[in-house]
C-alpha cells in the first residue's frame, strides 16, 4: 500500500472556503474508478 500525504497551509480567512472546496474535491475523487484510490481525509 502506498500512502501519500500533503501538508496544505491555508490562510485563516480562507479556512471555510477551503473546507467547502475540499468536500467537493473529495466527492469528485471518490467517484473515480481507480481501484487503488481510497479517498481524501481532512485532518
Amino acid at each position: 500500500m502506498i500512502l501519500e500525504v500533503a501538508m496544505l497551509n491555508v490562510r485563516s480567512p480562507m479556512e471555510s472556503e477551503f473546507e467547502v472546496a475540499f468536500t467537493k474535491a473529495s466527492a469528485i475523487i471518490a467517484s473515480l474508478t481507480l481501484s487503488a484510490l481510497k479517498g481524501l481525509r481532512f485532518c
